[in-house]
């Protein structure tokens, strides 16, 4: 294993990445315990892109998550992709700022923004009672 060189302050100069926080809240909320492992990992890399896209810009910020992102750094098919964005959107984690693809008619990809509604998010008491 081949070691980076360190900087005066400690890093290294190579390495690129990113981190990703979920917030205790987040955690400990109805919404969050509710997400299937898809949506989880979706989740996560959204907060990412959102941290990245946040260091870009000084208003809310808005960012473009393809079905090649899934796909490629994910390892996720379009299906799966497809009902993990829906749940998260139904759960208040993020919102379409603007619809891509197909179904956007506009050639371009689709552009989100997180939300904080998953902090007032209930499950369906119907499905709960039919589940048990």
């Amino acid at each position: 294993m081949v070691k980076a060189k360190l900087l005066k302050n400690g890093r290294d100069k190579g390495t690129k990445g990113g981190l990703s926080q979920v917030k205790t809240e987040m955690q400990e909320s109805a919404a969050f315990k509710s997400l299937n492992a898809s949506s989880l990992r979706v989740l996560i890399y959204a907060i990412f892109l959102n941290y990245f896209e946040a260091t870009r810009t000084t208003g809310q910020p808005v960012f473009k998550f393809t079905n090649n992102t899934a796909r490629k750094i994910l390892g996720m098919n379009q299906d799966t992709f497809t009902r993990a964005k829906k749940e998260l959107a139904e759960k208040g984690f993020w919102k379409w700022a603007r619809r891509g693809g197909l179904k956007g008619c506009n050639g371009i990809a689709s552009e989100f923004v997180l939300s904080g509604d998953w902090k007032t998010w209930e499950a369906d008491k119907k499905k709960q009672v039919r589940q048990t």
